[in-house]
């Protein structure tokens, strides 16, 4: 299977939120017509991109997670090799969510993850997963308030923990809203 880009919900113009699901699928080319230079700074390992095809995810995305915008969506693999994708949180109708998603790649199912310990409820936040921990920065909390608050979830207990820093006197990012996040 080749590289491809989920995109899922998101806002429209006025108070129009989507709860549709797209996937880009990239085309490349084989590394033998792969550019010289791209060849030599290691990037496209497998083949420069020649293209790319977008198609809708069928209606299994329909029955799960509800429209929303501002939240998180990341990749997972876990220590069995299974792929998935990991939705978080946002900002729907009814305001800020908590909950968790988890789409498996190889049988297409979705299912609403059961988390134990404090709910985190977030819009407008960033993360993403280190491991098999979904980190969680900053954003808005059910509230409106903005919050500079770390917390993680395991993707194998579905356990949160609030990943407090020992003291307030020690570095950290200012709280923030839409910031952006890479975990690897």
């Amino acid at each position: 299977e080749g590289a491809a880009m989920l995109v899922f919900g998101g806002a429209g113009t006025g108070d129009e939120l989507f709860g549709d699901a797209w996937l880009l699928e990239l085309q490349s080319q084989s590394p033998a017509h792969a550019s010289h230079t791209s060849q030599m700074m290691g990037r496209f390992t497998r083949g420069a991109v020649s293209g790319a095809t977008w198609r809708q995810v069928p209606a299994a995305m329909s029955q799960g997670p509800t429209p929303r915008s501002s939240h998180v969506l990341a990749a997972w693999e876990s220590d069995a090799g299974e792929s998935s994708v990991v939705l978080h949180g946002g900002l729907g109708t009814c305001g800020v969510m908590g909950d968790t998603w988890l789409l498996q790649q190889s049988s297409g199912q979705l299912c609403e993850m059961q988390t134990s310990g404090s709910r985190v409820a977030r819009a407008h936040h960033c993360g993403g997963v280190c491991g098999d921990q979904l980190l969680i920065h900053s954003g808005q909390d059910e509230t409106f308030l903005t919050v500079g608050s770390v917390h993680s979830l395991d993707l194998r207990s579905g356990s949160w923990a609030d990943l407090r820093p020992p003291s307030l006197a020690d570095a950290r990012p200012l709280m923030r809203i839409d910031g952006a996040a890479a975990a690897r």
